[in-house]
């Protein structure tokens, strides 16, 4: 029986057997739950739609007067990845960030005229960096996130700055 594949083990061979025989009553079990379970999740598709970096669309969005986050990121960093799987995933996060225009600026390519341009002009250190723009376009003071925040500390920096909006017409 399979035990082959458990060679060197010091478990004995009887028990080797039955973790074997329970891995194999026990997977297809597990393998029908999990597709059950994502075919009933798979309507759902939440999640935020980010824009890429495009003076365009940030000009658009001071136009039309909606605040902005922008996201500085690079596909190297390993935060900016922890930041869009367990706080941009969030569902808490995604709903309080609606009423934003959600904006990517990929700086992947950090020493390039490009990225060294941008960063210059929105004054960014590294990344991950976030940063919160007015409707007006101009930063929200005492808001930039250098780093990873997790859902709950940016949701409670999201409610401060919804705050700042109420405050000014």
């Amino acid at each position: 029986m399979h035990t082959e594949l458990f060679a060197g083990s010091s478990l004995s061979r009887r028990t080797l057997t039955m973790r074997w025989l329970m891995a194999q009553l026990l997977f297809p079990r597990w393998l029908a739950l999990a597709l059950v379970f994502s075919a009933c999740t798979m309507g759902e598709n939440k999640a935020i739609e980010w824009y890429h970096y495009s003076p365009t669309v940030l000009n658009q969005a001071e136009t039309d007067g909606r605040p902005v986050i922008l996201n500085f990121h690079a596909d190297w960093c390993s935060p900016c990845l922890k930041l869009d799987e367990f706080t941009f995933s969030d569902e808490r996060v995604i709903e309080s960030t609606k009423s934003f225009l959600m904006m990517k600026v990929d700086i992947t390519d950090y020493e390039s005229a490009d990225a060294q341009n941008i960063r210059e002009q929105f004054g960014v250190t590294g990344v991950p960096e976030i940063i919160f723009l007015n409707r007006a376009g101009n930063e929200v003071q005492g808001t930039r996130v250098i780093g990873y925040l997790g859902a709950e500390k940016f949701l409670r920096l999201l409610k401060s700055v919804n705050s700042i909006f109420q405050k000014v017409p």
